[in-house]
C-alpha cells in the first residue's frame, strides 16, 4: 500500500455511504489519475483483499462494480465511533 495514489483511491470509498464505486466513477477522481494506473492500483487493492470486484455480466456493457471489503473498511471512523457512542450509553 505504499505506491502512489493507493491512499486516495481507498479515499473516493469513504465518499458517501455505501462504499461502491464504478470504475467510471473513480476515474475522474483523485485528479491527475490515469486509467491505467487507476485499474493497477485497483488491481492491487483486490489482491490485499481491501477492495472487491462485482461484474454483471447480463448488462450491456458489462457492469464493474467495486466495494470496499471489511478489511478495507476498517479505518473509516464513522463505523467506530457509532460504536463507541453506542457502547457510553
Amino acid at each position: 500500500m505504499t505506491k502512489k495514489w493507493v491512499l486516495l483511491v481507498l479515499f473516493e470509498f469513504y465518499k458517501g455511504d455505501d462504499y461502491t464505486r464504478r470504475f467510471s466513477e473513480l476515474k475522474g477522481a483523485p485528479d491527475g489519475i490515469t486509467a491505467k494506473v487507476l485499474s493497477q492500483r485497483l488491481r492491487e487493492l483486490e489482491e490485499e483483499g481491501l477492495v472487491g470486484k462485482q461484474v454483471d455480466a447480463e448488462t450491456f456493457p458489462v457492469q464493474s462494480e467495486y466495494f470496499l471489503t471489511e478489511s478495507g473498511a476498517w479505518a473509516d471512523g464513522r463505523d467506530q465511533a457509532s460504536q463507541t457512542v453506542g457502547a457510553h450509553r
